[in-house]
């Protein structure tokens, strides 16, 4: 199964030509964002929407909205455009099913929106997926549906930037890991596709904790996890050739680990590694999946300042 992340951003508003007159997401000319959203997705429903510019689409196929949560889960197909074709049964060489442009590859993901009540800002969780096309392209697509529907008031998308106060709740770092991908070996993936990785894993000897300071280390020069973890066979006269993704697995005051992938230095964007779940690939389910994005959200709410319900 491939490897799903969320990644959050939050959602502000304001009058047009007033930018420094907020309005509140619960309060949009009288209309909560959960409605408006709800009713974006369903006029949308089963359309393919298609960015020409970087040839991503999705699809969207389910919402489900709770009223009483604050939150609304829609479930996505998203891919790179391909050309259309046919698949082909092998042992009588004929044409089976045809599949169009928006086809294939595809892959499930998923946007949990949560509308915190008396709150300025809502969060949208977008899950991500490796070779699942964009992770903005939807909200992207919604931004403009928002725009059409209310034309005197802007919606702005800002990524979630972690500080140091999030990583307040951890106590150490249970694993190191860094992991170079490499190119697809399928021609029709094009050179930008990335495909098997190889990972190398740090782990304390004793089965403790490394220190957080460590892990300051690294957020603020990732040549330290490099030095670290790489054997000492490699070459490491030119690190900064070297590229890896790091991750870091974090375990909190509970024992409960968390797991990051650090991409922006020295203030990483938010991006969780998810769990696995309980349906029969391993992922989480969607209620899992939105339980889990209102937590992480309600967390980021609380390293804000905000009072939370």
């Amino acid at each position: 199964m491939a490897e799903r992340s969320m990644i959050m951003y939050g959602l502000r508003f304001n009058v047009r030509q007033k930018p420094e007159k907020v309005v509140y997401p619960r309060d949009i000319n009288g209309e909560n964002l959960l409605e408006v959203f709800d009713d974006w997705c369903n006029e949308n429903m089963n359309a393919a929407l298609h960015r020409a510019s970087s040839d991503d689409w999705i699809w969207i196929k389910r919402i489900g909205v709770d009223q009483n949560k604050n939150v609304a889960c829609v479930d996505i197909q998203t891919g790179k455009a391909g050309e259309a074709g046919e698949l082909v049964d092998t042992s009588e060489s004929n044409p089976s099913i045809p599949f169009s442009e928006y086809h294939a590859p595809t892959v499930d993901a998923r946007v949990v929106l949560y509308v915190p009540p008396k709150c300025d800002v809502a969060y949208a969780c977008v899950e991500h997926v490796v070779h699942g096309g964009s992770d903005i392209f939807f909200l992207d697509s919604f931004k403009r549906g928002f725009d059409g529907r209310f034309p005197k008031i802007t919606l702005n998308r800002v990524r979630v930037i972690e500080t140091m106060d999030l990583w307040k709740q951890f106590e150490g770092m249970s694993e190191i890991e860094l992991r170079f991908m490499s190119p697809s070996k399928d021609i029709a993936d094009g050179p930008c596709m990335k495909d098997g990785f190889l990972s190398y894993r740090l782990q304390h000897r004793r089965s403790k904790r490394f220190s957080l300071g460590l892990f300051e280390s690294i957020r603020n020069d990732p040549r330290e996890a490099l030095e670290l973890i790489l054997p000492n066979s490699m070459n490491k006269e030119n690190l900064e050739e070297l590229n890896p993704d790091i991750y870091v697995t974090l375990t909190d005051n509970n024992g409960d680990e968390r797991k990051f992938a650090i991409e922006g230095l020295p203030s990483a964007p938010f991006r969780q590694i998810l769990p696995s779940g309980s349906d029969r690939q391993g992922k989480m389910t969607d209620a899992e999946y939105t339980n889990y994005c209102v937590k992480a959200c309600k967390d980021v709410m609380e390293n804000e300042g905000y009072i939370v319900r």
